[in-house]
């Protein structure tokens, strides 16, 4: 009998011993998988988005919003019928911008970053210009590709 119990002590120590080197090992396993495969690579999975019927809704000379993927972007159509889009994820911090068409540039609530109407950054703490989306028109869909 002392037997057994001794079998199933020592069985339980290995199984709690290799729990614990498991929680200690998996974060840094995680870090050297993330290290890998890196977010600009994670990003070029996923990276052409086509809006059907998008020319519809976005008449010349104003703007519409969507989700790419899951990130925010703002489509602009010029009154001369050219059309752009922006990631509306501001370069300072990452809150999301709003476009505003009285002064036709995108402003930052969080801390008061200005873009213009090309997505350069002209005021406020973002030291980077917004990430711009390629567009191309088919018919009267709209598809969008990251720029890498």
């Amino acid at each position: 009998m002392k037997e057994a119990s001794s079998s199933t002590r020592k069985n339980f120590l290995i199984k709690f011993i290799m729990g614990w080197v498991s929680l200690i090992v998996m974060p840094m396993v995680y870090g050297i998988v993330e290290y890998i495969f890196p977010p600009a690579l994670k990003e070029k999975i996923l990276q052409t988005f086509t809006i059907k019927d998008g020319m519809k809704n976005i008449a010349p000379g104003t703007f519409s919003k969507i989700k790419f993927d899951k990130t925010p972007v703002i489509v602009l159509s010029s009154n001369d019928g050219q059309v752009k889009a922006f990631n509306a994820r501001c370069t300072h911090l990452g809150c999301v911008v709003k476009y505003r068409e009285t002064s036709r540039d995108f402003f930052c609530e969080c801390h008061s970053s200005r873009f213009d109407a090309n997505g350069k950054n002209i005021e406020g703490p973002a030291s980077k210009p917004l990430q711009q989306f390629k567009v191309s028109i088919t018919g009267q869909d709209i598809t969008l590709t990251a720029k890498m």
